[in-house]
């Protein structure tokens, strides 16, 4: 009864600017509980900063959790697992430093090697 639905038709919730979110170090997680339904109507943005950092489903089968460093994209993907659409997950990227991960449901189901900061964008 708290949750906020969003049709996937152009939907979004566009949060003012603020410093405390320019996040330009070298860790960062971004955690959300969605329930992706079916059909599919494109790409999921679940949380972003333009393109600083992304954790959405950029297509029906992948999860990718971004961040952008010396002014490319550094990206860690997923499959989404059976049974997906229509249920509660728990998606969370995280960057420490040493590589970015990403978790579905609280396991760890990806994983890229990176150093460096992140951009401010």
């Amino acid at each position: 009864g708290k949750a906020l639905y969003l049709s996937g038709l152009d939907d979004f919730v566009e949060i003012r600017r603020d410093p405390a979110l320019d996040l330009t170090g070298t860790g960062l997680t971004l955690d959300a509980l969605v329930r992706p339904a079916e059909p599919w109507t494109g790409d999921f943005t679940m949380i972003s900063k333009g393109e600083q950092y992304v954790l959405r489903m950029r297509d029906r089968a992948t999860v990718e959790f971004t961040v952008t460093s010396g002014g490319r994209p550094h990206t860690v993907t997923a499959p989404v697992p059976d049974g997906w659409a229509g249920a509660w997950h728990r998606v969370t990227g995280t960057y420490d430093g040493r590589a970015l991960r990403l978790h579905l449901d609280g396991r760890e189901r990806g994983a890229t090697p990176f150093t460096g900061r992140i951009d401010h964008t």
